[in-house]
């Protein structure tokens, strides 16, 4: 079984991920990372470079090997765009549970200003952080589990994912 993280820039998937990976005795991907290791650049810099429509493939290619490759028991953190291009939804869900971490948008804002790394978020990171959560949060409530982190605390969320996975599971 995989548990898919997904959700906003800042949202705490990463974070969350890890904290879960080992309550659960599990590995532990983070797209993100993958891909900035395999390209041997930052994220920020393959959008400035190379475009979105390069990092977006290079996430789809990682996706079908997640696939193809059969990974099992892992907890995956999603770059936050990816579950809403290309059906990757669809793709994730095939790969495991999916779980997306909800936050209101005051503290994504929050959270988004204290990091320059997000390249969709550089200029105006108010304004287009609330530009990328409306765009964006009728594919992430496809989500088989949906918390609200807000009032949650790191270990909270990872129990509470823990607790809810399994009754998203009986109902896939």
């Amino acid at each position: 079984m995989n548990i898919i993280l997904m959700g906003m820039p800042a949202s705490g998937k990463t974070t969350t991920g890890k904290i879960l990976a080992k309550k659960l005795n599990c590995d532990f991907f983070d797209t993100d990372t993958i891909i900035e290791f395999r390209e041997k650049q930052s994220i920020k810099f393959l959008f400035k470079n190379f475009g979105e429509d390069y990092f977006r493939r290079k996430e789809i290619e990682l996706i079908n090997e997640f696939i193809e490759n059969k990974i099992d028991n892992t907890v995956i953190a999603t770059g936050g765009g990816l579950s809403v291009y290309c059906d990757n939804l669809s793709k994730l869900k095939k790969l495991g549970t999916t779980v997306f971490l909800n936050l209101p948008i005051e503290i994504l804002i929050k959270r988004n200003m204290k990091s320059n790394n997000r390249p969709l978020l550089i200029e105006d990171i108010a304004a287009n952080t609330k530009k990328l959560y409306n765009k964006r949060i009728s594919i992430y409530k496809n989500a088989d589990v949906i918390i609200d982190t807000k009032t949650l605390g790191k270990q909270a969320i990872a129990d509470y994912i823990i607790k809810n996975i399994k009754n998203a599971n009986l109902h896939k």
